[in-house]
């Protein structure tokens, strides 16, 4: 079943969650409690269902990728341990040679 928003905290939620991904570089995630303690602060629990909510519909959408032990994961509803990505260049194409994505040293 899927969850009705407040319109005022789906717009939020939706340009929190793309932002955060949008700042990830190559295969870096983030989980669904990192979004939540942005957006609630303390009472960031609060947030945590509505939050992956929103990563169910931009995971449809194609915006973002949600995996598990770091594979997509594509059925709902979620079990265990998820983590929010940009979605993946399929392997093999160049675009997934990208040499900006290798780690740098610093």
């Amino acid at each position: 079943m899927h969850r009705t928003l407040k319109p005022e905290n789906e717009k939020k939620l939706t340009e929190l969650l793309t932002t955060m991904i949008g700042e990830l570089k190559g295969r870096a995630s983030i989980g669904p409690a990192d979004v939540a303690r942005r957006h609630g602060g303390e009472n960031w629990k609060r947030w945590m269902e509505d939050v992956k909510e929103i990563a169910r519909r931009l995971a449809e959408s194609g915006a973002l990728e949600v995996t598990r032990h770091g594979k997509p994961v594509t059925t709902w509803p979620w079990r265990g341990v998820i983590r929010f990505r940009r979605v993946q260049p399929a392997s093999g194409t160049a675009e997934g040679a990208n040499a900006s994505d290798a780690p740098t040293a610093e």
